[in-house]
């Protein structure tokens, strides 16, 4: 016998399949990872950028009067709003220049937290 009677068995045609393009929940999945690894590589110009040795450092920016107060749209207890208080009028101070401001100057100065502080007074 020879090879000629045995049909040879050939690959089916490659076309235009790709694994990239294969769904369109892998495309979506790609452009938002794309997305990402270009917002990523935008903001390195700012990340990398060196810092002046003067200016604060994030962790040392903190109000120390205003820790711990809860965001702004829940209702504050009595020790919560003695805590703003004292932040409100320390800020008055700080940007007025004076000793003792009034309850409208401290009123204007009162600062609010959309998500609350933490412990070092972070917002």
């Amino acid at each position: 016998m020879s090879d000629s009677t045995v049909p040879a068995m050939a690959a089916p045609p490659r076309g235009q399949d790709n694994p990239l393009t294969r769904s369109v929940a892998g495309m979506i999945g790609f452009a938002v990872l794309a997305a990402l690894v270009l917002g990523c590589l935008g903001t390195l110009p700012w990340t990398l950028s060196p810092v002046a040795p003067d200016a604060p450092r994030a962790y040392e920016v903190g109000d120390l009067d205003a820790y711990l107060i809860p965001p702004t749209w829940t209702p504050l207890d009595e020790q919560e709003e003695a805590r703003l208080e004292t932040a409100a009028r320390n800020r008055a101070r700080a940007a007025l220049g004076i000793p003792d401001p009034s309850p409208a100057q401290i009123q204007a100065h009162t600062p609010t937290f959309l998500f609350g502080t933490d412990k070092l007074g972070r917002n």
